[in-house]
């Protein structure tokens, strides 16, 4: 994905779990590539339509909430490799007697009626899972032993501060919306978070760092201690 966007351009605008593969040598595969789409990177566009591409699971917070709002960007591709991650860890690693299930509905699938508009509206749940509920930090560690665990809650707060100052309601989002483009433009915080955000470099950089711990890279056991649990709807 980064060589993709970094030398061409290209955002995939459907980053998903079953558009992940994992090769025999441990390498992953993005595929699926027929909603890609080539952008001009540092130029900012308008959304040209309201409607949304991606895996609903997956689309990021802002997507789900006003597709309207602006068009699809890195951030939004970098946001779905997030929810892949956390997606899988609290379905595959949910200790046992711990049912998830409630809590990955709210955070994965939570969506409103059709509006006015003739859209389907969601990311309450990822906006809260962002501050904290209802899957916790302490939830995380239980699921994994290893540094992934301080990669997902680093990843949490990166993207709570980017979404800092944002409505999750959409009504509210929307009378507020100038209000709120003003306090994000004056906050060091939010503009820390979107460049950190405008490419693949810091979180590659932050895998890195963690990849070069103490991790052990064939597993860290959890699997045999806690039994696997497949989620669905």
């Amino acid at each position: 994905h980064s060589a993709a966007y970094e030398r061409t351009g290209m955002l995939h605008r459907d980053v998903s779990a079953g558009n992940i593969l994992i090769g025999e040598d441990g390498c992953g595969i993005l595929i699926d590539w027929d909603l890609s789409k080539r952008v001009t990177k540092g130029v900012e566009e308008k959304a040209r339509q309201h409607s949304r591409t991606g895996t609903w699971q997956f689309i990021s917070t802002w997507r789900l909430l006003d597709p309207s709002f602006r068009p699809h960007e890195v951030s939004d591709d970098l946001e779905s490799f997030f929810w892949v991650l956390v997606y899988e860890i609290a379905k595959c690693r949910s200790p046992r007697k711990m049912d998830m299930t409630a809590d990955m509905q709210y955070v994965f699938d939570m969506h409103s009626d059709v509006g006015s508009d003739g859209l389907v509206r969601g990311g309450l749940g990822k906006f809260s899972f962002l501050q904290g509920v209802p899957i916790t930090p302490g939830d995380i560690d239980m699921f994994v032993e290893t540094p992934c665990a301080d990669i997902i809650e680093e990843l949490r707060t990166l993207f709570q501060d980017f979404y800092r100052h944002v409505q999750p309601r959409y009504e509210v989002f929307k009378e507020s919306l100038p209000r709120i483009k003003a306090k994000r433009a004056k906050d060091q915080r939010v503009q820390d978070a979107r460049n950190k955000l405008c490419s693949s470099e810091w979180i590659l950089s932050l895998l890195d760092q963690h990849l070069g711990s103490t991790w052990d890279v064939d597993d860290d056991g959890s699997l045999c201690r806690y039994e696997l649990r497949l989620y669905s709807k």
